[in-house]
């Protein structure tokens, strides 16, 4: 019998798993079971249906399981099979995650398009999609869903399905480049005990801010209507919106005079002249698009009205509290926070209501925010401080520690300007980092030429920017835009370039650094089998075999870049002063999933790309290998937010924030010579 059993459920319920998570969707009491499949590595599956008795395969295995997402099959056998039907306990680490060594491999996280991908599956049948959808959701309108009595052939067919995703689960587990093991394995299983574990939410508080924002919601939507004299229900209809503000003059006139005929309730409604609505035509409805219409262009009272309120409305951060509640559990916790290796470095992607994206804005005195929201109306609220932009600065503040319980959070400093010098081998730098300068101010100091003490605030600020803009061979446009997201605006070409020339020549050993990853991935792919060293830097060693290009890191991890090959490309690029410059060369390209597009494609990748990647993975190696240390200590940890670590415990001496920065500092056997730092706060509700 094969070592591996690949397993497959197929569920239904009343709730939504992408809004709810897996654990939330597995302990509702409308979730329950259709059917599940099983097979091994040479055996064809076999089908288990609601209603049969437990096969005697699950009273006697007792090997490893292997599943897409296991968390979902982990929770629906402990929620489901095990509590309500008695059957045997399948501890996690019983089991496997196929869409773990996908992530691992730098593959598609869904079944069907990571089988595309490795070219073993067919797109998939719509067909099937729509089954699911017809069997496993209640019927609309209703809370009932169709019997398997009135509906055989399509059940038939949906345990034929069952069946497809296990042969398939199985041939991608062949296929893969990558599988998790070793320490991976724990860093994997950790990440599903910190899901399961979840996130303590302060349950009353999220209800009654959600409540005040429906109010002013609905009181938003009355004023849009008024003003609209009905074109618009509400300002979040936002193409109805922006058709509305774009009309034309002519298109105005007929509009008012269509305003003044459907004049019904006998009230003198204001002429509104044309002028006030000369039509304004906008390329999106993104935040910032908005911000700078209503700051650079010249628009009418009437437009920059609906256009605010819509700026006020689409605050995404207030849209988290309706997710807290879709997603919180009934022991108080909101679960499923992270994916694990969701980026292709292998650090954790946000999931759920994604508490790696939270307002930076947080209030510094939630308790006396939240006894306004309790004590007044949202209209009241409303004439002393906006509604959606105050609610919108309690969302950390909602992380909240049970009682006689605490928040500790800390999180690595700086930690990918260390490992950038460290990979590098700028041992000025290191040096700097270790007697506590700040390297933003060391920067600034090189580049105007002045002592730190003397630096200004905007020189400093600029020092700032060129670590973070241009560290992985970002030029003056990456500078540009990086200070604009700073709010630094009016950074022209020229003088963004020369800043970019001084960063680089102030750091010749970095900027040979991107040079050497693109020279040893280039090696690799032309002498397959043979590793190839970043030369100059830490260990960061490329290899090419059967397609893929694969980088180890110090921590003998490795990265990997599917279907690597190299193609001749034409660089076209305009420099500071304007000129169109082009030239042709060879570039190392791979494919990926595109993080805008989510379509499997190719990409070019330059040896600051290279570089960025090994920058962030040797950073994120030092926080998982830090995590288990913070476990064994008694730090349970709630969420991991980027190179922060939140962490419950019981709200006694015992637990510190200095202790717990001495277990994140502890310098692995090799990252020898990095300096890492961290620090943080204990609280009882979390802020920035």
């Amino acid at each position: 019998m094969s070592a591996i059993v690949h397993f497959d459920f197929e569920t239904r319920s009343l709730v939504d798993i992408k809004k709810t998570g897996v654990h939330r969707y597995a302990e509702d009491p409308s979730t329950d079971v259709l059917c599940f499949a099983w097979c091994t590595d040479t055996t064809e599956p076999q089908l288990w249906i609601k209603g049969q008795p437990m096969p005697e395969f699950f009273a006697t295995y007792r090997g490893i399981f292997a599943a897409w997402n296991a968390q979902f099959e982990i929770a629906i056998w402990d929620e489901i099979m095990h509590k309500r039907h008695g059957w045997p306990a399948l501890p996690m680490e019983r089991w496997i995650d196929i869409q773990g060594d996908a992530a691992m491999s730098a593959y598609p996280l869904s079944l069907d398009k990571c089988g595309q991908a490795l070219g073993i599956l067919e797109k998939k049948d719509p067909a099937g999609t729509r089954l699911i959808t017809r069997l496993c959701k209640p019927i609309k309108g209703t809370t009932k869903f169709r019997p398997r009595a009135d509906f055989p052939e399509d059940f038939a067919r949906l345990y034929d399905y069952c069946k497809q995703d296990v042969r398939a689960e199985r041939e991608i587990h062949q296929s893969l480049p990558l599988r998790v093991a070793g320490s991976e394995m724990d860093v994997q299983r950790l990440t599903w005990k910190i899901n399961a574990r979840g996130i303590p939410v302060d349950v009353r508080s999220i209800k009654k801010i959600y409540q005040r924002i429906q109010e002013y919601t609905a009181s938003l939507d009355h004023k849009v209507q008024k003003l609209t004299d009905g074109a618009l229900q509400s300002v979040r209809q936002r193409d109805k919106m922006l058709m509305h503000l774009e009309m034309n003059r002519k298109q105005a006139q007929v509009y008012l005079a269509d305003r003044e005929e459907r004049k019904t309730n006998g009230e003198k409604l204001e002429r509104l002249s044309v002028k006030k609505i000369p039509g304004i035509k906008l390329p999106n409805a993104q935040g910032e698009t908005i911000k700078r219409v209503l700051a650079e262009w010249d628009v009418s009272e009437y437009d920059r009205t609906l256009l605010q309120w819509y700026q006020d409305m689409n605050h995404t951060s207030t849209a988290k509290f309706s997710r807290l509640l879709l997603q919180v559990c009934a022991d108080g916790t909101v679960k499923d926070n992270l994916q694990y290796h969701g980026a292709g470095t292998g650090r954790d992607a946000a999931r759920g209501f994604q508490p790696q994206n939270l307002p930076r804005e947080t209030e510094k005195d939630p308790e006396a925010l939240l006894k306004w929201f309790f004590l007044n109306s949202a209209e009241d609220i409303d004439r002393v401080l906006p509604v959606l932009k105050a609610a919108s600065s309690l969302i950390r503040p909602m992380i909240k520690a049970p009682e006689r319980y605490k928040i500790v959070r800390s999180d690595y400093s700086k930690v990918e300007a260390r490992g950038t010098a460290w990979d590098a081998r700028e041992e000025d730098i290191l040096e700097e980092f270790r007697q506590g300068i700040d390297p933003y101010k060391a920067m600034a100091s090189k580049m105007f030429g002045v002592p730190i003490s003397e630096l200004s605030a905007l020189q400093y600020q600029y020092g700032k920017l060129v670590v973070l803009a241009c560290g992985y061979q970002g030029a003056f446009r990456a500078l540009i835009k990086f200070a604009e997201g700073y709010g630094m605006t009016g950074l022209g070409n020229k003088e963004a370039a020369e800043y970019v020339r001084k960063f680089r020549n102030a750091r010749p050993r970095l900027v040979a650094a991107w040079r050497a990853f693109n020279d040893a991935a280039q090696e690799a792919i032309r002498s397959p089998g043979v590793y190839c060293q970043a030369i100059g830097c830490q260990h960061a060693e490329f290899h090419y075999h059967k397609g893929d290009l694969f980088l180890t890191l110090p921590s003998r991890r490795r990265l990997c870049y599917p279907r690597a090959q190299l193609d001749p490309v034409t660089v076209r690029y305009e420099d500071e002063n304007g000129e169109v410059h082009e030239f042709d060369t060879v570039s190392v390209t791979t494919m990926w999933v595109n993080s805008v597009t989510h379509k499997w494609e190719r990409r070019q990748m330059s040896g600051g790309n290279l570089f960025q990647n090994y920058v962030q993975a040797i950073c994120r190696d030092l926080l998982m290998e830090a995590c288990p240390r913070l476990e064994e200590a008694g730090y349970k940890i709630a969420v991991r937010v980027h190179d922060e670590v939140i962490a419950i415990t019981p709200d006694d001496a015992r637990y510190s924030i200095e202790e717990m920065n001495k277990i994140l500092c502890v310098q692995p056997e090799w990252a020898k010579g990095f300096p890492i730092d961290a620090d943080g706060y204990e609280a009882k509700r979390y802020k920035k």
